[in-house]
């Protein structure tokens, strides 16, 4: 109704309480393994009303104050099995368990809790150092298997709520590099391949473009959207940077640059709307004298590229939103460490 305004007052605790430990027991003179354990206990509050004011009728009680608690325990380790090739270069494999805590949706409150999302990961590295140490290589292989993932969803009065998937999976590859060129330039670069896709998400919102008036996207339908690319999962993405100091008689400039970048990814788990690759271009010229002073000019988006931080869709003619990135930016700060 024109003029009403929904008030929902909520709020929520957690208490988060844990053991754990970790030891590393020497095999051979190259081989190690380091295991560790946590055992995880989280106990969860929320509670929450909504009221509605409607011009001429007042205030109406649209759900009663509720309030709602939960107690989840977990089980969790890392295990490490290191073989140290020589002093500088080392492979590894680890499997771990990781979990992150149940929630309750608070706008509005909904008195069901979400369950933990739990993470299995593994992974096989090498770690090494190259050309007397001026040269750093880490790559690495690995696999996730997420149970009840925590997914966001839109609602049908445009806020978000957090829900539970059944299941998802990642597996991908990542190589990092850094190099002194000299003793003032540095070099850095890494990427990342990312495979991700819902196992199992048989009720996940499904939108669809309105071909009539008043356009926009139709109401959403459950959907099965097991099989589909995880939300906000690139497939690659990685950065490239260099970092060069000139020293002066009263002190040291520096100079670095930073791109990055990120290949194309849809943002809802129905894979409906694709964020396009994007580039950004990062920059900062800076002068550090040597009685503590210090002043930078910076750049951030060189390139001044359009991307989103976050979307939201909505089963309207509002069609789906999304939040730009800054634009192009310059500015100057100036600092002073004693």
């Amino acid at each position: 109704m024109p003029g009403a305004v929904i008030h929902a007052p909520a709020g929520g605790n957690t208490k988060s309480y844990a053991l754990y430990g970790q030891t590393t027991v020497p095999i051979t003179d190259r081989f190690s393994l380091t295991l560790g354990g946590r055992y995880a206990l989280d106990h969860l509050t929320g509670f929450g009303a909504v009221d509605v004011d409607i011009p001429g009728l007042g205030v109406i009680n649209a759900q009663p104050f509720g309030r709602a608690g939960t107690t989840t325990k977990k089980a969790l380790w890392k295990d490490t099995l290191e073989y140290k090739i020589n002093e500088d270069e080392l492979v590894y494999i680890t499997n771990s368990r990781g979990t992150k805590a149940g929630a309750f949706n608070l706008v509005t409150f909904d008195p069901v809790p979400l369950k933990p999302e739990t993470l299995d990961a593994y992974e096989a590295g090498f770690k090494g150092q190259f050309l007397n140490r001026r040269l750093r290589v880490n790559t690495a292989l690995f696999y996730y298997d997420v149970k009840d993932p925590q997914v966001f969803q839109t609602t049908v009065i445009g806020t978000n709520k957090l829900v539970n998937a059944g299941g998802a999976r990642v597996k991908g590859a990542e190589l990092e590099l850094e190099g002194a060129v000299t003793s003032d330039l540095t070099l850095r670069g890494a990427v990342t391949y990312l495979d991700g896709t819902y196992k199992d998400y048989t009720n996940a919102p499904f939108f669809l473009p309105n071909p009539n008036p008043p356009y926009g996207n139709l109401p959403a339908v459950p959907g099965d959207a097991s099989g589909k690319r995880l939300s906000r999962a690139p497939r690659i993405s990685g950065n490239l940077g260099a970092q060069y100091r000139i020293r002066t008689g009263s002190g040291e400039f520096g100079l670095s640059a930073d791109y990055s970048y990120t290949s194309e990814f849809f943002w809802d788990p129905d894979n409906f709307v694709r964020q396009p690759g994007y580039g950004v271009l990062d920059a900062r010229i800076s002068y550090r004298f040597d009685n503590g002073l210090r002043v930078a000019f910076w750049g951030t988006n060189l390139t001044n590229r359009l991307y989103y931080l976050a979307e939201n869709q909505f089963g309207s003619a509002m069609g789906s939103e999304g939040f730009p990135a800054a634009p192009r930016l310059y500015g100057v700060s100036i600092g002073f460490k004693y």
